[in-house]
């Protein structure tokens, strides 16, 4: 089991995602690996070059997700709300940061009626 730990805020920033290299330059000095820092990133380096192949695909399948990801998060909202409204509580989806801070911004909030 591998344990992946954050280090900092941001796992990487736009201008260091350049290439792949410079990605995972800042990628190891930004996470620990089983409570240690990444030394040895020729396996990594590998297996990028072994399955670079199937880059395309995989940026298909990423820009799939990314365009229905808000939709599907939404409508799960919109279910969740429904069922708190025929549990007989009153309900609302409120947008409780900016969007472009972080897509999952909204929050329901929920109130018991008084019948």
């Amino acid at each position: 089991e591998i344990k992946l730990k954050k280090t900092k805020r941001k796992s990487t920033r736009s201008s260091q995602c350049l290439n792949f290299d410079t990605y995972l330059e800042s990628f190891v000095q930004r996470y620990k690996f089983n409570g240690q820092q990444l030394v040895d990133t020729e396996k990594i380096r590998n297996l990028w070059q072994e399955h670079e192949h199937k880059r395309h695909t995989a940026e298909i399948y990423t820009g799939l997700q990314l365009m229905l990801q808000a939709t599907a998060e939404f409508l799960v909202l919109a279910d969740r709300k429904q069922w708190l409204i025929e549990q007989g509580y009153s309900a609302r989806i409120l947008a409780v940061l900016d969007k472009k801070l972080s897509p999952r911004c909204h929050a329901i909030v929920s109130a018991k009626n008084n019948n």
